[in-house]
């Protein structure tokens, strides 16, 4: 073997044979015997010899500790020389640790030299991609044998490459970009046909048609006042006459859902591309007296109280059609409203109490028990 003849070249004497011998049951006991058969480069035995040593934890005394203290004990001179060379002839590239991984990749019978698990090791692995930094040639990696990287360029031809030039450098691993894809068709991505950006073209009309709403038929406003404390309620400031008053959701909260909360006001759409349906709900802040920096806004619309009891009703709630499209609930006085009372719209109860399920009776259930036993004694006779 080349290993044994370059150990036995480099130093005479029984204990640099025992220095092989001790090196071989490391390979023999790792697998790596194949591997080093397989090197033909002999400067790359110098390589081979510190990398199966170091891979089977000799060096560091991980696994066979007793080999290693047995190496150091006989010859230690020997193995600071390899080292040495080791490090001025290769560099850190038997030092990762990716080594023993791609020596694993390729399984412990792979005929592939050393150099060529320090081509994989170094990112230069089966199937990348490659350029080369000279004229911009590129390829994919085929095959590392023999000294030789084999590279599929995008030619059609294989070029043959020497380990050196990969490892020198000479070629870069890169990622190709993708391939261009084209919509041919735009028509079918117009604007037209984005149900959100349609929602939001609606949401922005009712808007605008809420300001003209309000601008050009909200009324009685002045009239109002607003009770904060204890509970909120919109009451008459001074007697306003019947029709008088007409009140409008004017808001910068418009929304566009699949469900609604009682606190929300639906505004009627010829919505069609999808189940959501459009509301208004408040955005009034009210103001504070020790905090200057809140923004007021009140729109006494979304400050009417309910009631059910229909003499007490001074507002009806109507649509207000400022499209053919668009109806805005807005809500308007149908009587007089008295200073001093409170405005309220009408509505009905949504919850009913359920039936009670009453039991019979004593009378009852003694009666039903008398006829019961008449019954069961006529049947008897």
């Amino acid at each position: 073997m080349q290993l044994q003849s370059f150990l036995e070249e480099a130093a005479d004497g029984e204990k640099m044979v025992k220095v092989v011998e001790a090196t071989l049951d490391l390979l023999r006991k790792n697998h790596l015997l194949d591997l080093v058969d397989s090197i033909i480069d002999v400067g790359f035995v110098k390589a081979t010899y510190s990398y199966c040593l170091k891979a089977s934890g000799g060096q560091e005394a991980v696994h066979l500790k007793e080999t290693e203290l047995f190496v150091r004990a006989c010859c230690p001179s020997s193995m600071l020389a390899v080292r040495a060379m080791l490090k001025k002839q290769l560099g850190t590239h038997w030092e990762d640790p990716s080594l023993e991984m791609a020596r694993l990749r390729r399984g412990n019978s792979s005929t592939c030299s050393g150099k060529g698990i320090a081509v994989e090791c170094t990112g230069y692995a089966l199937g990348r991609n490659v350029r080369r930094r000279a004229d911009k040639t590129t390829g994919k990696i085929q095959d590392v044998k023999g000294g030789l990287v084999y590279i599929q360029l995008d030619s059609g031809d294989v070029a043959k490459e020497s380990i050196d030039k990969i490892l020198g450098n000479e070629w870069a691993v890169f990622t190709p970009k993708s391939e261009a894809e084209v919509l041919e068709d735009l028509s079918i991505y117009s604007p037209s046909t984005s149900v959100e950006l349609q929602a939001f073209m609606l949401q922005a009309e009712i808007a605008r048609q809420l300001q003209k709403l309000f601008d050009e038929q909200s009324s009685g406003i002045d009239k109002l006042a607003l009770q904060t404390k204890p509970q909120k309620q919109l009451q008459a400031s001074q007697d306003i006459p019947k029709g008088k008053v007409t009140l409008v959701p004017l808001t910068s909260k418009i929304l566009h859902k699949g469900s609604s909360q009682p606190s929300w006001f639906e505004v009627t759409t010829d919505w069609t591309m999808d189940a959501r349906k459009f509301y208004v709900s408040s955005s009034c802040v009210l103001p504070k007296e020790d905090d200057d920096k809140i923004k007021p806004l009140i729109v006494p619309f979304f400050f009417v109280n309910y009631t059910e009891d229909e003499a007490n009703v001074k507002l009806q709630p109507m649509q207000a059609e400022k499209s053919s499209s668009i109806k805005i609930p807005v809500f308007k006085s149908t009587k007089k409203i008295a200073a001093g009372e409170v405005v309220l719209c009408y509505k009905a109860k949504d919850l009913k109490a359920p039936p009670l399920h009453l039991s019979p009776s004593a009378a009852k259930r003694s009666s039903s028990g008398g006829v019961a036993v008449a019954a069961k004694k006529k049947a008897k006779k």
